[in-house]
């Protein structure tokens, strides 16, 4: 269930695209190197591969010999200041055994049955859970199951940190591509990986940050349903949005309107905070109505802007906060929206740099998400959980202090 061992973690990345086995062998060599005690408990993978592999859990599997796997698949990974498009990394947990379980078929679950069978598969276990880390298919995306289920069963402010993947090219009206989950020795798809962590030597903490600011006045969203917005101020929400750029019958405001939705996005005012929730148009329906990339939780709207300076500088205060929360940091799992890298363009590296000032010596390993669902703000207990997006987020995990061990296996 956990360990009475120090708690040891290694990153290991492997960019070899031409052999699974030895990609694999060559993060396991790393791995081994930096936990002395040789015993890996716990494998958390990030994957980017030209074809993909059902082969892959179970070369994992067999190497290093984990007692449980989680893994997501995305076409950007992030580890240690790169931003690579093929790769595997692996993150090698010693002392650390969260308990790992699956939902299958998530697009098509609802809420009563993520709850009941997340219940199932956690029966006698959540005495000592800590916090969630969530994989989940971008399928899912547009559910809110997932999130009603997962409330009900773990608890409406459960620190639950949940990640779905980049989308390959981003555009607005492209089908959303397969990624890939991983849970033990099953490559899955349209599902979600849950991963509880229970060991009390445990210490961690996650922080979420945006870098856009709201322009005008605050507007009133007066008819909407579920994801759509269809009259803000009484008008159509379309003809508010882009009076602020172009006009409705302006050539250039279509041309550009796929770009406009990420560089200008929603903020949204959430009812339990004095925060802004980010929502990003995709489309604009025949009567105007806009079409947004997830729930809409409150009636009150702003139209937000940025400046590349404020997406690194949050970058740089996720990481900053998530930091003097932890003792002892041992690795960063950095989750950062592939908005925020296609808009940064050249300059992404800039963001990773800031990112690498804060966390100092620690390694630091993630993918880019096409979206995250957290609580708004941090790991702290409060609020409600939410679909986000435009969004860094990094988790930093360490070791109590004077750490006593609880657990045996």
């Amino acid at each position: 269930m956990g360990s009475d061992r120090n708690i040891q973690i290694a990153a290991a990345l492997s960019v070899n695209r031409y052999s699974l086995e030895q990609a694999v062998k060559e993060c396991s060599v790393k791995i081994k190197s930096q936990i002395k005690t040789g015993v890996i408990d716990f494998c958390l993978v990030f994957f980017s591969l030209p074809k993909i592999s059902l082969d892959l859990p179970g070369e994992i599997k067999r190497i290093l010999n984990p007692a449980s796997i989680a893994g997501i698949s995305s076409p950007y990974l992030i580890y240690n200041g790169e931003i690579l498009k093929y790769g595997i990394i692996i993150i090698g947990f010693s002392g650390i055994n969260p308990v790992v379980y699956s939902l299958t078929n998530i697009d098509q679950q609802t809420s009563a049955e993520i709850e009941e069978n997340s219940r199932k598969a956690l029966k006698g276990v959540l005495r000592h859970k800590m916090f969630s880390l969530m994989l989940f298919s971008n399928t899912a995306v547009n559910n809110n199951a997932l999130i009603e289920g997962s409330q009900r069963m773990l608890g409406k402010s459960f620190p639950i940190l949940g990640v779905s993947a980049a989308r390959k090219n981003f555009t607005a009206l492209q089908p959303l591509l397969t990624n890939y989950q991983i849970h033990n020795s099953y490559l899955l798809k349209n599902s979600a990986v849950n991963a509880i962590f229970r060991n009390p030597t445990i210490d961690y903490h996650y922080s979420i940050r945006h870098g856009f600011n709201p322009i005008g006045k605050t507007a009133y969203i007066t008819e909407k349903e579920k994801n759509v917005i269809k009259t803000i101020n009484g008008i159509p929400a379309a003809s508010f949005y882009l009076r602020y750029f172009e006009s409705n019958d302006s050539p250039k405001a279509a041309d550009l309107r796929e770009k406009l939705f990420m560089l200008y996005p929603l903020g949204i005012e959430t009812a339990d905070s004095q925060k802004i929730l980010i929502r990003r148009p995709i489309r604009i329906t025949p009567d105007k109505s806009l079409v947004l990339s997830g729930g809409i939780p409150s009636d009150r709207v702003r139209i937000m802007i940025s400046t590349r300076q404020s997406l690194i500088s949050a970058a740089g205060e996720s990481a900053e906060t998530a930091m003097q929360k932890v003792n002892n940091p041992k690795i960063a799992i950095v989750f950062d929206s592939v908005s925020r890298f296609k808009i940064l363009g050249a300059e992404y590296k800039k963001e990773l740099l800031e990112l690498k000032s804060k966390l100092g010596n620690i390694p630091y390993a993630g993918i880019l998400s096409h979206c995250q669902l957290a609580l708004l703000e941090s790991a702290e207990p409060r609020g409600s959980m939410y679909v986000q997006e435009h969004n860094i987020c990094t988790l930093v995990i360490g070791e109590h202090k004077n750490a006593r061990y609880f657990f045996k296996k």
